[in-house]
């Protein structure tokens, strides 16, 4: 739809949304633009939500007034893509995008909507009338449910070609279905992901993991070669399996993303010994994978922790103290996790991982050791190293790790063992300390 006079502009002359349900800090930033005579227009995502029925999350506005000026207006403004007319203004509740269009009254405008990536986030609304300015049919797209580039879809995704991934994380969150032209131009524009910032791919790829239509999306991103592009260490035949096994898990992203990364270098999705050709090397894959999307070193810590530890088969027969000692080999927090993995993994590849009944169990039973407070570590005996050096006297070295190490190993055994007194007559009856240090 074309977009040039009034007449044709996509203004719906009786339509009036408001502006009620912008946040006060919001509109008195809109306000204060306004009295200095030009233009401001709420825009994107806060529109397209609003219409949608949703709580806005992402503010922005767009504004004749020059971003030098934007600036003279707010103490708190950061210059973050002055370049492209865009600054960011802070309150105490959120962050703003400013972004400043040449021309005034409704070309200006216009022209800032046409380089929009998507028809659904080319909407603007007035201020302070409130009225919708949709000149891409962008609400027409909404109601069907539909990703539509604006305009020529190939010069969109050259613009920007995170905007590639932008278009799958629509399809993760809102379960939209894309354009036939827009998924066309997809194809080509992918490669051009290859010269965009890790953080940047990290960021829509976790919204992607996240969202509540994750399999479809990464089935497209598939067929399409996208996957490929941004994890080439994932063949498509791995991905066939791995893309279901993350529909299976809990929306928490540790473990969305470790079962994207397990059937790194394994040729499948696997969730047990059995399944792993070479667990070290697929996880030095993994890992390759997460620090070019610059995730933080405790992230990659949390996957490779989830990943260097599947579940054997007979997991459900283990004894208490083999769920203690798993427990606190893998670390608590993980546990679950590992088992949900495990799960998704048997969900979606017969013969791989545990059935949901197996990780029933294994969840009740960690959970029935975490309820028991057990010594998860050193620091959790009821004696410490300088309660061996005092009944000792030894020296702080090795000998006094290995005897604290080993009454670890015997409370993992019997957490009734865990008392003071206990452990101290145990030290007291059981350690020869020279023969120790001859062995040691």
């Amino acid at each position: 739809m074309e977009a040039s006079e009034e007449g044709k502009s996509g203004v719906n002359a009786g339509e009036s949304i408001g502006t009620d349900f912008v946040p006060p800090d919001v509109r008195l930033m809109m306000e204060r633009i306004g009295q200095s005579g030009s233009e401001v227009w709420l825009v994107g995502g806060a529109v397209r939500d609003r219409l949608m029925g949703q709580a806005p999350k992402d503010w922005d506005l767009a504004t004749s007034l020059p971003p030098e000026q934007v600036m003279r207006l707010f103490p708190r403004v950061l210059p973050v893509g002055i370049r492209h007319g865009t600054v960011r203004i802070h309150t105490r509740l959120r962050d703003v995008e400013v972004t400043s269009y040449p021309g005034a009254r409704l070309e200006g405008i216009l022209a800032d909507l046409a380089r929009r990536d998507f028809t659904i986030n080319a909407l603007a609304l007035s201020y302070p009338e409130g009225a919708l300015l949709d000149p891409h049919d962008g609400r027409a797209d909404l109601d069907g449910r539909l990703l539509r580039a604006v305009g020529d879809a190939n010069a969109r995704f050259g613009e920007d070609p995170l905007r590639v991934l932008r278009a799958f994380r629509f399809v993760s969150e809102l379960g939209f279905r894309i354009h036939e032209d827009t998924y066309v131009a997809v194809v080509p524009g992918a490669a051009g992901l290859l010269t965009v910032a890790g953080e940047r791919i990290r960021e829509e790829l976790f919204r992607i993991l996240l969202g509540g239509h994750a399999s479809e999306s990464l089935s497209l991103m598939r067929d399409t070669g996208t996957l490929r592009t941004i994890l080439p260490e994932l063949d498509d035949g791995a991905a066939l399996h791995t893309i279901p096994a993350i529909g299976e898990c809990p929306p928490r992203l540790g473990v969305r993303i470790a079962a994207m990364l397990h059937g790194v270098g394994t040729g499948g999705c696997t969730g047990s010994p059995s399944g792993t050709l070479n667990l070290k090397g697929a996880v030095l894959l993994a890992e390759q994978a997460m620090e070019r999307w610059k995730m933080s070193n405790r992230q990659i810590r949390e996957v490779k922790t989830i990943l260097c530890n599947p579940l054997p088969d007979e997991a459900d027969e283990w004894s208490d103290p083999e769920v203690r000692e798993f427990m606190v080999r893998a670390g608590a927090d993980f546990v679950d996790d590992i088992v949900d993995l495990a799960v998704a993994c048997g969900a979606s590849e017969p013969g791989q991982g545990l059935p949901a009944g197996k990780g029933r169990i294994l969840h009740r039973r960690f959970r029935e050791q975490r309820e028991r407070h057990f010594a998860l570590g050193l620091g959790d005996l009821a004696v410490d190293g300088e309660d061996v050096i005092r009944l000792t006297g030894l020296e702080r070295g090795p000998i006094v790790g290995e005897i604290l190490r080993r009454l670890h190993r015997k409370v993992l055994e019997d957490p009734v063992l865990n008392d003071r007194k206990i452990l101290m007559d145990f030290i007291r009856k059981e350690y020869h300390i020279e023969a120790m240090r001859e062995t040691l």
